[in-house]
């Protein structure tokens, strides 16, 4: 049963310890890393993968922005090539618009599936009560 109240997420800070390493072996894009950041909740399906979505292709962004890096994971996600540096001066912004637009995206969505489940209630109940009704006139 869907609960009457959506619960918005938010990235509580980076997961430090997870953080990876820059190869820098002098080819383009050594000094990057993985930086790994944690969520208030797990989010559903549909808020793993509109995080992605929306990362790729945000509400708004900075010139250092890079399209394809996101990785969500029920409770965690994970920008593949950066570093913390870009996360502190640029992808900041970008993660709390895009946080912003999933919890949206996501209240829309719990509250359709929401009325979808009162709405087949109603329907089955209809259904019992005409049953019942239709039932107590037949005779045998």
């Amino acid at each position: 049963m869907t609960t009457t109240e959506y619960v918005p997420f938010k990235i509580t800070g980076v997961i430090t310890a997870a953080v990876g390493s820059p190869v820098n072996d002098g080819m383009p894009g050594s000094a990057l890393y993985p930086v790994p950041f944690a969520f208030s909740r797990a989010l559903s399906d549909f808020e793993q993968k509109a995080i992605v979505a929306i990362w790729d292709n945000p509400p708004s962004y900075s010139n250092m922005h890079r399209s394809g890096i996101a990785r969500c994971y029920s409770d965690k996600m994970v920008l593949a090539r950066t570093t913390i540096e870009e996360v502190r001066d640029y992808h900041q912004r970008t993660l709390e618009a895009v946080v912003a637009k999933v919890n949206e995206l996501s209240e829309a969505q719990h509250r359709s599936d929401a009325q979808a489940e009162v709405d087949e209630q109603v329907r089955e109940a209809t259904h019992h009560q005409k049953v019942k009704d239709i039932a107590k006139d037949l005779r045998f």
